[in-house]
């Protein structure tokens, strides 16, 4: 069999050409969500919408043992349900943004962006269970190749001990943005009566 070989017109290269550049305009948004809710609460629901409306995928799936989290299952969880690559933009929350750190260290294609929101880099001293989301050490010169651009958002009330004190040291290390979210306390907690149903700092940055 023969197969003539065939030329492709201008304009189809035109096209070819402008969906090639748009398609990295478009990118994939992972929300990860915090202990004990999902990714209903808070503010999810509003930055979905806001990333939708510029025509972004978005996923926010409910993470495993959602109320006494573990890293290696969440990390395992998110690589076989998802494919994170340059168009990929991580946000989490508290445990969700701790798993991201577990997610630099694991994944072998750097992504677009990382962005941490009320994180904690190290097991709180008052919360037994953060110490099942801090993986024993991490390969920070691997996460910081894994990013092109990493940003930690933390406040300086937090009540819960994630605060932008015990974030930079780790953020320094990894060269990240960091984002003084003052007198913003969790930026979503149902215990200390916080209903943070926006949070319009984000939108800088993502």
């Amino acid at each position: 069999m023969v197969f003539a070989k065939r030329e492709l017109s201008w304009t189809t290269c035109i096209i070819l050409y402008t969906i090639s550049i748009y398609s990295h305009l478009f990118m994939h948004y992972l929300l990860l969500h915090w202990t004990w809710w999902t990714p209903t609460n808070f503010w999810f629901p509003w930055l979905r919408e806001y990333l939708e409306e510029k025509w972004h995928a978005v996923s926010a799936p409910e993470l495993p043992e959602k109320d006494n989290p573990q890293w290696k299952l969440s990390t395992e969880f998110i690589l076989d349900t998802y494919k994170l690559d340059e168009d990929t933009v991580l946000i989490g929350h508290s445990s969700g943004a701790t798993l991201i750190l577990s997610l630099l260290d694991a994944i072998d294609e750097p992504i677009e962006k990382a962005i941490l929101v009320a994180g904690y880099t190290g097991p709180l001293p008052d919360i037994e269970r953060t110490k099942h989301m801090i993986q024993p050490s991490y390969d920070i010169q691997k996460m910081k190749d894994n990013a092109e651009e990493i940003v930690f958002i933390n406040s300086d009330n937090d009540p819960y001990g994630c605060d932008d004190v015990q974030a930079r040291p780790l953020a320094t290390e990894l060269g990240a943005i960091v984002v003084f979210a003052e007198w913003l306390a969790h930026m979503w907690s149902g215990y200390f009566n916080d209903p943070c149903k926006e949070l319009p700092i984000l939108l800088a940055y993502v």
